[in-house]
């Protein structure tokens, strides 16, 4: 059975009595409680004096911990325990990780009422096992909603139904029955193994002959397995099962293969699965859920199963009857039942059985076609395909749908304008109440709005939305009516995607416990009003949306007053570059689950609402998530933010204007953005016009040009890499102009500086080489954006100088931001990270810290030094090359460390013997040394 592990509100708060104390996996923090002791009763783990996570300990201090283990032991893991309590009711859980290699996650829980007397733990129960329970469930229940949308519906008009199914040996089907169905207009489906084309029962048939026939139209394609034989372990289901369909389908190409046919094989057929001669097989066997996880539909042997009710529901596990040894009169028998008591009948032959001794032979098995063919003939049933017998109902089309077709709808390849022959169809839908469906294969153009409200859709064909105001299609119901509406769209594309950004190609409005699936689609708008059809407004809640693998451009929840809802949906999947909501009724609680939110130029924009979240979401590649100034308890949990060979440029960009929302990494760690240092056009004392000549520009912007080839134009400082429990984890320049050169130093925790060669203490995006002095990192070209990456080992200090590389001529200089990532463990609260961590005092010495211009703003961390003694701005003309006296712009004592910047772009550093403003140093200025270059001055304390 799926496991439940009880859940907490959005703040984890403790109020009165109803003590929170769980493990919030979403919003709370974890408790590390160190080694679990030694002797411990792991049974009596439970209530808020155990609750947290602690370190299974090693051998041999694991083998004294006593209670019920799971199957595989104690070893080394990690073991949180978690709860809930709250008056009477009290519960409690752990789950338990081994570090071992394949030994998977176990779970288990126990109604307590109190802490000392409770009743029994359930047994451990493998997550594995529970995932792919999940997934023999939800994903299966997605697969055949796609399989009915594309594949029906289908009606017999009231008759009985017939399906043939032939399993695999290819040279008897090709050679003696694909001939009998071509010259009765016969479809049948084919069963196959993905490695078995080379077997004796298959006559050198190809892969590529099959696939003819798909395209033929004359079969269609099941999977078989990837080879007809036993599979017991989890390593070889997964192998026949899962790796046999993508075979299959990489061999067939013409071929939408979404069913499942159990071979027949001896053994312990396939650890339990036994031929799915049960329902419950299909859920309680590691054979069963995988196979539901991949497939939309599955035979099986469920006793009494050869005659299906034909209702239109699809059913796993449907038995067949076998003709392989039959006697023409007993299949002519089976075929009459079904017409007479208007079922659904599968009939299955073995084709290498053909001809064979006491089996069917040619000749029988062309008098059963031809008794089949003579019924259809007389209208007292209808022939089907396998896939079309699954979803066979007795009701005819006429009293369930509207084809568009019917209303003169084209759909020839966006040639014709179809907009009111649509409009025609979706009215006629309407007044009948009955589903308008598009059939597959239609490429739709409109170029005016079409109202599809009050209607099911089912729109299987392709929609190519034309005109550059308003939107596409108009779906949805009266919000009051939780008329359940069931709506799908395989495709809805704009014509120019730049010149209609703001016309969405489908609007949902007014839907409440509905149903939408889409596929592709580039702006699908979720609106809900308080002014529009009908007059009580119009909601968009309780409703699911399911994106089967489709990409969306853009994805926009949209509210127009303070009573309008788009509140509590829930999305799965879906691939999307941005989506923004603006949740005027702010409570939204909107729920996606695992989506794709890839890319740079991806961005998730809430700009009004709480407590929407992002579960699970694939945030490769920096995607920006920006929370406006009216949102809180926002969530975005991440499954995957980087690759191993890409975490530099990994992470999401969190912009936060609201109050404690989160972004969180699978990585167990917060990184939230810290602007280290900016300027930009409004800068005081910034000219966009001339940039990087005459005088040294002020606040930001703390260097001259000193040369042509590096022109240094900022300095952050020092910088801690490290502040309390939080460190700088990741740098990020960005500009609008590609013209940046960082150079990256490192100190000491005594200030003095570290080489990097070799330390291997920094990550990069590429494009960085080592100074021959060791002394710092250097890009090696010039980009507007660039990252590095900070690894563990990293000295305290760091110092970042930021030039221009090449000419700046004609560059008009917008904006240049260093932007700190800084990267912390999970804490209990959602106070921004960087700023908790400021707050605390470091440890040790601290540095004081100036610069010798007048008036210049220097940052170190948060806390912000502004020089305002006289004092020289620069180096004088007699304190450069050979000197040891320099002028400094305030008092500092003998000791301090004082920087000079060369005309060569680097740093030299040097310490004072004297004290006071005017002081003597203990080595003189290179000769690189030039009057007008700014001095680096630190004092410890």
């Amino acid at each position: 059975m799926p496991v439940r592990i009880p859940s907490v509100d959005e703040n984890g708060a403790l109020t009165g009595a109803s003590r929170r104390w769980v493990e919030g996996l979403l919003t709370k923090g974890v408790q590390v409680r160190g080694v679990i002791p030694s002797a411990t009763n792991v049974d009596t783990m439970r209530g808020p004096n155990w609750a947290g996570e602690w370190d299974m300990p090693l051998a041999p201090a694991v083998n004294t911990l006593t209670g019920t283990a799971p199957p595989v032991g104690w070893l080394p893991g990690q073991f949180k325990v978690m709860g809930w309590a709250g008056g009477t009711t009290n519960l409690a859980s752990q789950l338990y990780m081994p570090y071992t290699t394949g030994k998977g996650m176990w779970y288990r829980t126990i109604h307590a009422h109190t802490q000392t007397g409770a009743t029994a733990w359930s047994p451990w129960v493998n997550l594995a096992d529970v995932t792919d329970t999940l997934i023999g469930a939800t994903p299966n229940a997605l697969l055949i909603q796609d399989f009915t949308r594309r594949r029906g519906p289908v009606s017999t008009n009231g008759k009985g139904a017939v399906a043939l199914r032939f399993d695999h040996g290819l040279a008897n089907f090709r050679d003696k029955i694909l001939p009998l169905l071509r010259a009765r207009g016969l479809k049948a489906s084919l069963a196959l193994n993905s490695r078995s084309w080379g077997l004796a029962e298959n006559g050198g048939v190809t892969a590529a002959e099959v696939d003819g026939w798909v395209a033929e139209g004359v079969v269609e394609i099941w999977n078989h397995g990837a080879h007809h034989s036993d599979a017991v372990t989890r390593a070889e289901l997964e192998d026949t099962i899962v790796t046999g369909l993508a075979e299959l389908r990489a061999q067939l190409p013409s071929a939408q293969i979404d069913g499942w046919v159990v071979p027949g094989v001896g053994g312990t057929n396939y650890n339990g699965f036994n031929g799915g001669g049960n329902t419950g097989v299909f859920t309680s066997t590691e054979a069963g859920r995988l196979i539901l996880a991949h497939h939309a539909v599955a035979t099986g042997a469920i006793p009494g199963t050869a005659h299906r009710a034909l209702d239109g529901t699809v059913r796993q596990g449907m038995s067949h009857y076998t003709l392989d040894a039959v006697t023409g009169t007993a299949a002519q028998y089976q075929i009459n039942l079904a017409a007479t008591n208007v079922t659904g009948l599968q009939l299955l032959l073995h084709p290498s059985a053909v001809d064979q001794p006491d089996k069917v032979t040619t000749a029988k098995l062309t008098e059963i076609l031809d008794h089949i063919v003579a019924k259809r003939n007389a209208g007292e049933l209808v022939v089907l395909s396998p896939y079309q017998l699954m979803l066979a109902e007795t009701s005819t089309g006429e009293k369930d749908i509207v084809s568009a077709r019917d209303y003169g709808v084209k759909g020839d390849d966006y040639v014709t304008d179809d907009t009111v022959a649509l409009q025609a169809a979706a009215d006629a839908a309407r007044a009948s109440g009955k589903r308008l469906v598009v059939p597959g294969g239609m490429k739709v153009r409109i170029t005016q709005p079409v109202n599809m409200r009050y209607i099911d859709v089912q729109f299987d064909g392709a929609l190519r939305v034309d005109q550059t105001t308003g939107y596409g299609v108009l779906v949805g119901d009266k919000a009051t009516a939780r008329a359940g509406r069931e709506i799908s769209f395989r495709s809805v594309l704009h014509k120019d995607a730049t010149a209609q950004a703001g016309v969405p190609c489908v609007r949902v409005q007014g839907l409440m416990a509905g149903v939408v699936t889409m596929g592709r689609c580039d702006y699908l708008q979720l609106f809900a009003s308080t002014n529009t059809e009908p007059t009580t407004g119009d909601a968009l809640a309780y409703s699911t949306f399911l994106f089967n693998g489709g990409s969306v451009r853009h994805l926009e929840l949209l509210a127009d007053g303070p009573q309008s809802w788009v509140n509590e949906n829930k999305f799965f999947g879906g691939d999307f570059r941005k989506i923004t909501l603006r949740g005027d009724y702010t409570l939204n609680n909107n729920t996606w689950f695992g989506p794709s939110l890839e890319g740079a130029s991806t961005v998730i924009d809430i700009q009004v609402g709480a407590r929407n979240k992002f579960l699970y979401a694939r945030s490769e590649y920096g995607p920006t998530v920006k929370f406006g100034a009216s949102t809180w308890h926002n969530l975005l949990l991440d499954s995957w933010n980087s690759s191993p060979q890409n975490r530099s440029s990994a992470f999401v960009v969190a912009e936060d204007l609201g109050t404690e929302n989160i972004v969180s990494g699978f990585t167990d760690q917060y990184l939230r953005p810290y602007t280290l240092a900016s300027v930009n056009a409004q800068t005081a004392g910034f000219d966009t016009a001339t940039p990087f000549t005459g005088a040294p520009l002020r606040p930001g912007l703390l260097k001259p040009a000193v040369n042509t080839s590096f022109q240094a134009v900022m300095d952050t400082g020092i910088l801690p890499t490290r502040l309390g429990g939080a460190s700088l984890e990741r740098l990020e320049f960005a500009s609008d102009a590609a013209l940046w050169r960082p150079k990256v130093y490192f100190y000491d925790a005594n200030m003095v500086p570290v080489s990097v060669t070799g330390k291997g203490f920094i990550d990069t995006d590429g494009g960085w080489t080592v100074s021959t002095d060791g002394m710092f990192y250097q890009f090696g070209s010039s980009q507007s954006t660039r990252n590095i990456l900070l690894k563990q080992g990293a000295p305290a200090y760091m110092r970042v100088e930021l030039g221009a590389s090449g000419s700046t001529a004609g560059k008009v200089f917008e904006h240049l931001t260093l932007t700190g990532w800084v990267k912390a463990p999970r804490k209990p609260t959602l106070v921004d990270v960087w700023r908790e961590a400021l707050r605390k005092p470091l440890t040790g010495t601290r540095p004081s810290q100036g610069w010798g211009k007048v008036g210049t703003t220097v940052r170190e961390g948060a806390v912000v030094h502004t020089v305002t003694q006289a004092g020289a701005t620069y180096l004088s003309a007699t304190s450069v090359s050979g000197a040891t006296d320099i002028t400094i712009a305030a008092a500092i004592p003998v000791g301090a460390v004082v920087g000079v910047l060369l005309s060569t772009g680097f740093t030299h550093w040097t310490t004072t013997t004297t004290a006071g403003g005017a002081v003597t140093l203990t080595a003189a200025l290179p000769a690189d040394a030039v009057a007008g270059a700014p001095v680096v001055w630190n004092v410890w304390s």
